[in-house]
């Protein structure tokens, strides 16, 4: 082999390595740029999707009384008040008028109502429910934190959150049933419909858009690029 063809070769070697290493560098770096973009499914956490309930943190509820007991049936701490606390001490005071003064009576009617009051906790708490009534829960807050008037079911960021909220419900449920193969498609459709949504209120008002992207942790590049699920 002559000295020409050695530096040729050395030469091209060292091309090679250089183009390898350059490639790799790359690849890196894509793959640190897709990892730090948001999923196009959850998105990045946000204050309002870190306050949604999960049907496991619900459930734990049970066992765990340190734990906050969400109520079914939309009540607020009002009207907690009013049926754990006021009515059966109210109860109790129609009881001993009613009745005449007798300490056993009295202290079997406080007990009584007691008991009711606790039953009807039981029964309107929502770790006795299943994850429909959670999903209810949550779409009820959804439309609260971002209905722009009272009574409001139909504005765009409402739409978006809610469907928010069944996304993030299904895929749950998805990555716990691995192959449910049904929902799977399901959740694409709704991800797809949320991108609807949302590009429709960017059409009506970049602002209130941009804004709802925030708060649902959504990323602006994959709303209204192509959705790869």
């Amino acid at each position: 082999m002559t000295l020409s063809q050695c530096k040729r070769i050395f030469a091209c070697s060292s091309s090679y390595s250089i183009q390898l290493q350059s490639f790799l560098s790359a690849r890196e770096y894509i793959i640190k740029f897709e990892e730090s973009r948001p999923d196009p499914i959850s998105g990045i956490e946000t204050p309002f999707t870190k306050s949604l309930l999960r049907p496991a943190q619900v459930y734990q509820a049970a066992i765990d009384p340190s734990l906050p007991r969400p109520k079914h049936y939309f009540l607020d701490q009002s009207d907690e008040k009013l049926l754990f606390h006021t009515m059966p001490k109210a109860a109790k005071e129609l009881n001993r008028q009613e009745k005449p003064v007798n300490l056993d009576d009295d202290a079997v009617g406080i007990k009584d109502e007691d008991e009711k009051a606790a039953t009807l906790e039981k029964i309107v708490a929502l770790h006795n429910t299943n994850a429909k009534a959670i999903s209810l829960y949550n779409i009820r807050r959804a439309i609260k934190e971002f209905g722009r008037f009272e009574g409001d079911t139909g504005s765009p960021e409402v739409q978006a959150a809610v469907w928010t909220v069944r996304i993030l419900n299904l895929h749950e449920h998805i990555k716990n049933n691995r192959k449910d193969k049904h929902n799977y498609r399901q959740l694409r459709m709704m991800v797809h419909k949320r991108q609807s949504m949302l590009k429709y209120l960017k059409r009506q008002d970049l602002g209130r858009y941009f804004n709802c992207l925030k708060r649902l942790g959504l990323d602006q590049k994959t709303i209204e690029g192509q959705i790869v699920i």
